[in-house]
């Protein structure tokens, strides 16, 4: 299994080949050091997930940010999908930074994806593999297809209200929050969605 990567190593030359074994090693250790001694380590498996570098830099935090990372919201330290950010929850660091006091780091994106990866890992998978071979002109079974459709993941569903969401529904299907998101997880990110749903005229 190889090492968690540390925030400060150089994520963007890992492009969209960024993969989950770094978030698997964090969940693996939690797992043993929150009481759970039998851990089965041999069945851990490494989950590839969708570009980090695209995350960072094309709006994906961003809108998770500010749609979702408000501290009554995901921006809470005991949520399982816990979201930081410049304006909410603010990740241990050295520099004492607050909310409000500066952007949001680059550790606290890392964090960000490593919450997004945790939530349905296997689901995750699947997703992504899916669109990896559709976008080397595979054709999928039916049950591929379904296997691949973004909508099976809570990132998708929750905000748009089809499963219960404590928050209601924070975007429209196929309004720009709801675009980047599901065009980040099948590896062809809409950069000016992203950003137009971080403008709470445009969600």
């Amino acid at each position: 299994m190889r090492r968690p990567i540390h925030p400060s190593s150089k994520l963007s030359a890992l492009a969209s080949s960024f993969a989950a074994a770094s978030f698997v090693a964090i969940f693996a250790a939690s797992v043993s050091s929150s009481g759970c001694a039998n851990v089965e380590t041999d069945r851990i498996t490494d989950v590839q997930g969708p570009s980090f570098d695209d995350f960072e830099t094309k709006g994906v935090s961003g809108f998770l940010e500010v749609r979702c990372g408000s501290l009554d919201c995901h921006g809470q330290a005991g949520r399982p999908l816990r979201i930081y950010s410049g304006r909410g929850l603010r990740a241990d660091n050295d520099a004492g930074f607050y909310s409000g006091s500066s952007g949001t780091s680059h550790a606290e994106v890392v964090q960000n994806y490593y919450a997004v990866m945790g939530l349905q890992p296997e689901v995750l998978r699947r997703v992504v593999e899916g669109a990896r071979r559709i976008s080397d002109g595979e054709t999928l079974t039916a049950d591929e297809a379904f296997d691949a459709d973004p909508a099976r993941l809570y990132l998708v569903t929750k905000p748009r209200n089809q499963i219960v969401h404590k928050g209601g529904a924070v975007v429209a299907v196929d309004s720009p929050g709801d675009k980047c998101m599901r065009t980040w997880l099948t590896l062809a990110t809409d950069q000016a969605s992203c950003v137009k749903s971080q403008d709470y005229q445009n969600p």
